[in-house]
């Protein structure tokens, strides 16, 4: 399995948040759609109790990203994030005495060292020890069978990936299949 590869769309994005209702969730869940330039970027289910706070991010664009692997037989597995930016004090776990922790930070992967890209330029960072790091938030997930990858490499898969679906080329799983059914006929 190779290494997770994050690509970011260059610049932030209007992204709209609605939910699904004809789809089964879990109770005390929603499911969500999440639509930039009204095409669907990403579908995820979320507790009932997230949707305020994903609306709040959701206010001014934000940066979005694909975090992408692939497995041992090619194919990519990825999921669709938001990216935010959070401040070393906003990572600290929570004392015992302020009631626990989040539940949503459980699920948010480490913020990557951004010193590192800096460091083969010979360029600090700027910023004191409060600079902000980035949390990537994932919304959904995105497939790439190994027999469709163009790229060669992860990287290219996922940034041609990741245009898709914001330019409104992505496909739904089930329709994906139902084509690849059809063409083995």
């Amino acid at each position: 399995m190779e290494s997770l590869v994050v690509v970011a769309y260059p610049e932030p994005l209007r992204i709209e948040v609605r939910p699904i209702e004809e789809v089964e969730v879990p109770a005390g869940s929603m499911a969500l759609g999440y639509y930039h330039a009204g095409r669907v970027v990403a579908r995820g289910v979320v507790s009932e109790d997230a949707l305020p706070a994903i609306a709040g991010l959701l206010r001014n664009p934000v940066s979005v990203a694909l975090a992408a692997t692939a497995d041992e037989q090619g194919n990519i597995e990825a999921r669709i994030c938001l990216v935010l930016p959070v401040t070393e004090e906003e990572l600290r776990a929570p004392d015992e005495d302020e009631g626990g922790s989040e539940a949503w930070r459980d699920s948010v992967p480490a913020p990557p060292d951004l010193a590192e890209p800096w460091a083969d330029a010979g360029e600090p960072p700027s910023g004191g020890p409060e600079q902000s790091q980035l949390a990537l938030l994932p919304i959904g997930n995105a497939v790439r069978s190994a027999r469709d990858r163009h790229a060669g490499e992860v990287l290219g898969d996922a940034r041609e990936m990741l245009d898709n679906l914001l330019e409104g080329r992505g496909r739904d799983a089930e329709d994906k299949a139902i084509d690849d059914l059809l063409s083995s006929l």
